[in-house]
């Protein structure tokens, strides 16, 4: 949403809101009034939508304010139409799951549905959900019409189990789905079924939390000599302008994708402009998928966290770096306190005596972010608890590592990404 208008009704949707009945399905479905609005405005709509509200949702709007009678819309449905399959409600940005069943419960299962929506139809779509203002906040209305207008894909790969996994994990409806509106894709792949690969649900991670990235080491100057690059549209969700994005960054060939870790595809997701997409689409299992048909000897699963290059895009990263090293018995020990039920207490009088209080005080500190896993914002959570340094990460015992980690966001992370280790092979090139 733009401009004054658009601000002036947003606010007075949010008052409206308060005058609302106090059922639950929006806020089950990932949003609470006055907590989720910065999260959703990072979602972006498939379709291009007004700036500027509509006659149809201010009168909506006026409606829910006063609470006046609204009318059941007649364009409602007993069952889906015979002849097509219902859409996928949750493209629609603020539709998810609970609320697409919802919807559909309601006898709403199109978008031509919804963007036939007079300001009466919004005003019960808003009042039967209860969703405080939603409908008019989130543009359903210009969405659906958007999308109506793209028409039905029944050629397309059905799309809405990955749609809502992925809606599960994130708590958000549909984010990002093919910006450039050429669709992309070839056949539906065995892959596209399968459970989120580690390396994807560490994607998941890292585009979260908004780490630090670096461009994959498998990027090329050129296309290979002797070879065309491949059809890259013909994985789901890639069009003739993100293929040329790609080949812009370096990437030309199905095994590319295909050996992609979860901080590649990350970079590729945030490279982009997608939040999820890559994920979502399950570019990687596709690719490999294309790759064994090519014949292609790079088609194998990317790597385990145990092998991977502990400092992804580091050009002066130690050749000797940990890869296949099992975890240290201080590694297993910390894994078990992180665990444990409760998690690991940590407390004043636990904290490491390794931390540092005053600062560094050893001269210049390291820079942490040569560590696989830790980014800039990291870094300087790191720093506010003492640790500048790489021995003091390679000096970490059990009981350490599972006081630093009660202090991250994610769990585990620091036996996961194997910072003892690599903190290790720092301390020793620093010293040498």
């Amino acid at each position: 949403m733009a401009g004054g208008a658009a601000a002036a009704v947003s606010g007075a949707v949010s008052a409206a809101a308060e005058k609302l009945p106090g059922a639950t399905i929006g806020q089950e479905d990932g949003h609470v009034p006055g907590e989720g609005d910065a999260d959703d405005a990072d979602m972006a709509p498939e379709v291009d939508i007004p700036a500027e509200f509509s006659e149809e949702e201010r009168e909506a709007q006026r409606l829910i304010e006063r609470e006046e009678g609204v009318t059941r819309p007649a364009t409602l449905l007993d069952a889906p139409r015979a002849d097509r399959t219902p859409d996928d409600l949750k493209r629609i940005r603020g539709i998810g799951p609970k609320i697409e069943g919802a919807l559909n419960d309601e006898g709403v299962y199109y978008f031509d549905q919804i963007a036939g929506f007079g300001a009466s139809e919004i005003a019960w779509a808003d009042r039967t959900l209860a969703v405080k203002g939603r409908v008019v906040r989130d543009r359903w209305v210009p969405q659906a019409q958007g999308l109506a207008a793209l028409g039905p894909d029944d050629d397309a790969v059905d799309t809405r189990p990955l749609r809502s996994r992925f809606a599960a994990l994130g708590d958000a409806a549909d984010d990002g789905a093919d910006t450039d509106g050429d669709g992309g894709g070839d056949v539906p792949n065995p892959a596209m079924a399968a459970p989120l690969s580690e390396a994807e649900r560490e994607a998941q991670r890292i585009i979260e939390a908004d780490e630090a990235v670096e461009k994959p080491a498998s990027t090329l100057d050129a296309p290979r000599e002797g070879r065309a690059p491949d059809d890259l549209q013909r994985i789901s969700g890639i069009g003739p302008k993100i293929e040329t994005t790609l080949n812009g960054e370096g990437i030309y060939y199905y095994d590319q994708i295909a050996g992609f870790g979860g901080r590649d595809l990350a970079w590729a997701d945030r490279t982009l402009g997608f939040r999820g997409r890559v994920v979502r689409d399950r570019w990687i299992p596709q690719a490999r998928g294309l790759a064994m048909e090519a014949g292609s000897e790079a088609a194998s699963p990317p790597p385990g966290p145990a092998e991977r290059t502990p400092f992804v895009g580091d050009a002066t990263a130690s050749p000797g770096a940990p890869k296949n090293t099992p975890l240290s018995e201080a590694e297993r020990e910390a894994l078990r306190l992180v665990e444990q039920e409760g998690g690991f207490a940590a407390t004043a009088e636990n904290r490491p005596e390794s931390l540092m209080r005053d600062g560094p005080v050893a001269g210049k500190p390291d820079d942490l972010r040569r560590i696989k896993g830790i980014g800039e914002k990291l870094e300087g959570v790191l720093n506010g608890l003492g640790v500048y340094y790489f021995r003091q990460i390679a000096g970490f015992t059990a009981r350490d590592i599972a006081w630093i980690d009660s202090k991250l966001k994610f769990k585990g992370r620091i036996i996961r990404d194997r910072w003892v280790p690599q903190a290790a092979v720092l301390a020793r090139e620093r010293e040498g």
